[in-house]
């Protein structure tokens, strides 16, 4: 699943406008009311993301105990795991930022803006895992593109040892272009005005818009960068699977055995499964970043602010549905996937019978 890269709050900052005539008041106003805007908000993040975050965790965690059970000759298992992995990752967050954007939760701990606290405890670990999870969606599906394309010399170029090499390099890479931001800022006291008092809030450091600034344009480019090439592997895979599987579907007719074995042509329709539902749910976020590119007042601090909330939180909850999906995926399409499933169930019942 991916979820998206901006970090967002129920509570709109306030834009005094001066406005001499009526028309001037109508395009000042939001599409959205506040009354609106913080239900849907409060909707999103807490209701429907956060339980959907929950059982997407739960099924995450079987997918890692099934496909840490596979045969990892097959490079494809050590991705799946990766994937799962990332998967996992991002609907912890999910949860956790459910928990901070919850009233009653706020309420209950009045010294702590948990705005600030989600900021660096799980939104931008959830972009580091969003980033992960969109690159080894890339990678997987161009690897499924290679053993199609150049299935002899896939095998020599794609070993177990250089895939896990891949797959660690990912999550390198990826970690590190948040680092800065935990440069940039930390938590501590700090007066609050609005609330007289103080609270553990978010301290910029010097340079530290400009860190996390970085961190942030670094996100966005390997967002539209994983998102653009996985809809071109897909096509590309999805183009040379039907090519390849006419023209041996020809060789059989004739008395050939190049036919393409059962197995192959499941484990391709499910990669590329996988991708489409990577970019149904991820193409809502790219159109709202390119949207932000375009309209000025699109942000959170601009006329739109209150559109800009509902909709990026919109964006999370497709995030926790893309993470959560797999496992149904795999159930359906993987029958090693499925019979690995039944023995560690039947292994877990034996056990409580001892």
């Amino acid at each position: 699943m991916e979820s998206e890269c901006w970090n967002i709050s129920l509570e709109g900052s306030d834009t005094t406008v001066n406005v001499g005539s009526e028309a001037d008041a109508f395009s000042s106003r939001d599409l959205l009311s506040d009354d609106l805007a913080h239900i849907f908000t409060l909707a999103n993040f807490v209701v429907i993301s956060g339980t959907v975050s929950l059982f997407g965790l739960i099924f995450n965690l079987i997918n890692i105990a099934v496909f840490s059970k596979l045969d990892f000759s097959d490079t494809t298992n050590i991705t799946l795991l990766s994937l799962s992995i990332a998967d996992a990752g991002i609907l912890l967050t999910l949860i956790w930022l459910s928990l901070c954007y919850n009233p009653l939760v706020a309420k209950s701990f009045p010294n702590l803006d948990f705005m600030a606290i989600q900021h660096v405890s799980g939104g931008w670990p959830n972009i580091c895992f969003s980033r992960v999870s969109g690159w080894l969606t890339v990678f997987i599906t161009f690897e499924r593109y290679l053993c199609i394309a150049a299935p002899l010399k896939v095998k020599t170029i794609l070993t177990p040892s250089r895939t896990v090499a891949i797959n660690v390099i990912i999550y390198v890479i990826m970690a590190a272009a948040v680092v800065p931001v935990y440069l940039a800022c930390r938590l501590e006291p700090s007066f609050s005005p609005s609330l007289n008092r103080s609270v553990i809030s978010l301290v910029y450091g010097e340079y530290g818009h400009e860190l996390e600034s970085f961190s942030l344009s670094f996100n966005v480019f390997a967002q539209l960068t994983a998102f653009t090439l996985v809809v071109l592997c897909t096509t590309g895979l999805t183009r040379t699977f039907l090519h390849k599987v006419q023209w041996r579907n020809k060789a059989s007719s004739s008395g050939s055995n190049a036919g393409m074995s059962t197995r192959d042509k499941k484990l391709v329709k499910m990669i590329i499964l996988i991708a489409a539902i990577f970019i149904v749910s991820s193409l809502p976020g790219v159109v709202g970043i390119l949207a932000m590119s375009c309209y000025e007042d699109y942000n959170i601090t601009g006329r739109y602010k209150n559109l800009f909330v509902t909709s990026w939180a919109f964006f999370f909850t497709l995030g926790s549905i893309n993470s959560t999906v797999n496992i149904f995926v795999y159930l359906y399409m993987s029958t090693k996937f499925r019979e690995t499933l039944l023995s560690i169930f039947r292994l877990g019942q034996r056990l409580k019978k001892t």
